[in-house]
Formats: C-alpha cells, structure tokens, sequence
C-alpha cells in the first residue's frame, strides 16, 4: 500500500494568478506507472494523495485524501477529471473549508477536479454556465446543481490548465442539501433498464394513467417534487440541452420522502438552434427527440396541467397565453432574455 508523502510546495517568480491554484501531489508511480490510475484510466482505482489550494500564493488548505479517474468517456481524453475522496485511513474524514465562497455548504467528504475535456475546442465551461443560471438568482431556486470554481490545476508540479472544483453527487450531497442522513438517501441513474426501480414503477405508473385526472395528478406530486421538476426541465431546454438520458433522482425516507432530480453533466448545451421545448414534448421529428427519456416527457406533461398551460404555449413561447404564477413568470423570465430562437 502506497503511503502519502505530503510535499513542501514553493512559488518562484510568483505570476500574477487570477485564479486559486490546486496542487494535486501523490506518487509518480500511483498516477503515472504501469499500475497508476492515470495510465489505467478506466479502472476504478483510488490512491493516496494530498491536494492543497493557494490564493494570491498563500496556502488555503493543504489534505491527505484519496484519488481517483472521474467521468464516463472523459476518461480516455488527455485532460483528465479526478475525484478526490475525503477518508479518515487518510487523516482527516472531511474536508472543512469554504472551498465556494459565500455557499452554505462548508463541509465535504469528496470534491470533482473536472476538466471541462468535453467541451475543449470552444467554451471549457459549459457546463459551468448551465450551474451559474441554476445557482444565480431566484429563477431556478428548487434545483439541485454542483456548485464550482476554477482553479489552476498542477499535479505533481506540472501545469495541466483550468480545471473546476466542483461538488460530488452522491449521498453526501443529498445529506449536505437536504439535511438528512446519507444512509436514508436514494440515487438512482435514469437508464433503460431502471423499471423495477421505485422511479420506474413511478413512471410506469404514470405512462398508464391519465394524467388529467386530478387523483392520478396528485398522486404523482406527493410523490414528487414538482417545483424541482419544473426548474430541472425548463432550465435543460431553455439552454438547449439535448443530453436527456443522462438523469439522476434521489429521495431521502426522511423528510418529505419526495424525488427530486439533479442538474448535472450540460457539456452539451448551447450548441444547436432546435427548439428543445418540442424536444422534450416529443412534438418534433428531429433525431434527438428519440433520444429523451420517457420520463422527461411524462414531467413535463404535469407541468403543464400543474400550471394550465397548452402545449402549444410552451412550444410557441406566447405570454399572452401564460396564467399568472410561479411556472409562468419562470417562463416570462426567460422568454424575455433569451437570445434563442424558439
């Protein structure tokens, strides 16, 4: 077993940086080697490190933890993503920082290093951009996002570029927003195959069902976050997301005991003039409508009738047509700033 060496790091000719710096330090083997997770990118594997992060050249934290690969196809790209593990076989269990400022959350038993690889020949940040709508203002209020910050990325001493600390989703997180204990919280990743989850009996329930009839309409909203969903799907298609399949719910059995839904993984939006309203509600041809899960349009079909609005409203975007409440002044908000053309 690999043992942490934590390093004494020094700044020579301090540059003038915008950014905080990270410095990931673990041993050149465990990330390099014939045996490190670097070189095996699609392993699992988790070794010993220490990341430390400086502002204006002065030391914010510095932490033994455990590292590992992060992301799906991401994996195989040169600019890597890494997930840092938190664990008390390191020394401490979490890590106690006000890693972004001004958040409420201030505790962290792992953090994501993402490498923004998807989206590297034009933004680096779209992802990034899709949480900025979500965690700015009150438009998005009811919707799970990581938060993140950029940072300078070295590893071992060598400049890899900007990366983004970014919160993990998993039980930890549910804990840290919800206030409930990680062992009562359930995640599940949306993919075919899921129907004998809770979820997808849910979904199921609601494909055999008439949504129109109030019993069956408020049987899926005790059941359900609605506010969650309405924030979730509104924001996915007004930033023209077309990666539908990729969708993670969680609930705790404490509180509410409701699904909700996390925003995460938006490399892809920004990039196509289609309307993705009509995506969602499958009332287009285009390739990608195929590609939307069942779900996505069942949700959307209770937004609807949870705020009287026609289909044809939410596809043509005509105010005139909205009701006055929370859904429609979401929807008035964005209509009235957007630079798509829907």
């Amino acid at each position: 077993v690999s043992t942490v060496c934590t390093k004494q790091h020094y700044f020579i000719d301090v540059p003038d940086y915008a950014l905080p710096v990270v410095k990931v330090t673990v041993d050149h083997n465990d990330m390099f080697g014939s045996a490190g997770i670097w070189t095996n990118y699609n392993k699992s594997w988790e070794k010993p490190a220490n990341v430390s992060m400086y502002t204006d050249g002065k030391l914010d934290f510095s932490i033994n933890c455990g590292v590992k690969i992060f992301g799906g196809g991401s994996r195989a790209e040169a600019k890597k993503s890494l997930a840092l593990k938190f664990r008390s076989s390191y020394g401490a269990s979490s890590l106690k920082y006000e890693v972004f400022p001004g958040y409420d959350v201030k505790e962290f038993d792992s953090l994501v290093l993402r490498s923004g690889v998807e989206t590297m020949s034009t933004t680096v940040f779209r992802d990034e951009i899709a949480a900025e709508l979500a965690l700015s203002g009150n438009e998005f209020s009811s919707t799970y996002v990581q938060n993140y910050r950029p940072v300078d990325l070295y590893i071992n001493g060598e400049y890899y570029g900007i990366y983004f600390i970014r919160e993990k989703l998993d039980d930890h997180y549910v804990e840290s927003h919800l206030g409930v204990p990680a062992d009562t919280v359930t995640v599940i990743e949306c993919k075919e195959g899921s129907a004998t989850s809770e979820m997808g009996k849910l979904i199921s329930y609601m494909e055999n069902h008439n949504m129109n009839d109030p019993a069956v309409l408020q049987y899926v909203s005790d059941r359900v976050d609605i506010d969650c969903f309405i924030d979730y799907y509104i924001l996915r298609a007004y930033t023209g997301d077309k990666d539908y399949p990729n969708i993670r719910f969680f609930k705790s059995s404490q509180g509410d005991g409701k699904w909700r839904v996390m925003l995460f993984d938006l490399d892809s939006i920004m990039d196509s003039n289609m309307n993705c309203f009509k995506i969602v509600l499958g009332t287009t041809t285009a390739q990608y409508s195929t590609y939307i899960r069942p779900s996505a349009r069942i949700f959307l079909s209770i937004i609807i009738q949870w705020a009287a609005i026609p289909p044809s409203c939410i596809c043509c975007l005509k105010t005139t047509q909205l009701k006055t409440n929370s859904l429609n002044a979401r929807l008035i908000f964005l209509i009235r700033r957007s630079a798509l053309n829907l």
